[in-house]
């Protein structure tokens, strides 16, 4: 095996299998929960649809990064709404910034002060 002949061993606790199987008649993919994978002869558990972890600091769901949690956004929004800026400069503030810590989630402070 590839990680035996380097002597390192996989730790089937904190592994789990996701499965992806083309939901018929529709353009989507549906997760096949039936264990399939095995590690040292323990089954893998399965990554459930409705689960959630967490990998590299970002919550994953099945379907990808959950939409919708994001409690900074209400107060970054107010912060620009007040600030003295030119509608331009909201936006540009808006497009760099906002939208790059939804994205990439980190624990930066930024520059916009509370009013």
């Amino acid at each position: 095996m590839f990680f035996n002949d380097r002597s390192m061993r996989l730790n089937a606790k904190k592994l789990m299998s996701l499965s992806l199987v083309r939901a018929h008649g529709r353009k989507s993919m549906l997760t096949d929960e039936t264990p399939k994978w095995k590690v040292y002869g323990e089954d893998l558990p399965v990554f459930q649809h409705i689960q959630e972890t967490k990998y590299l600091g970002m919550r994953y769901t099945a379907t990808g990064r959950p939409i919708g949690k994001f409690p900074k956004l209400d107060e970054w929004l107010k912060r620009l709404k007040c600030a003295p800026l030119k509608p331009q400069q909201r936006i540009q503030i808006l497009r760099s910034t906002i939208t790059q810590r939804m994205i990439i989630p980190s624990d930066y402070v930024g520059s916009i002060q509370n009013c």
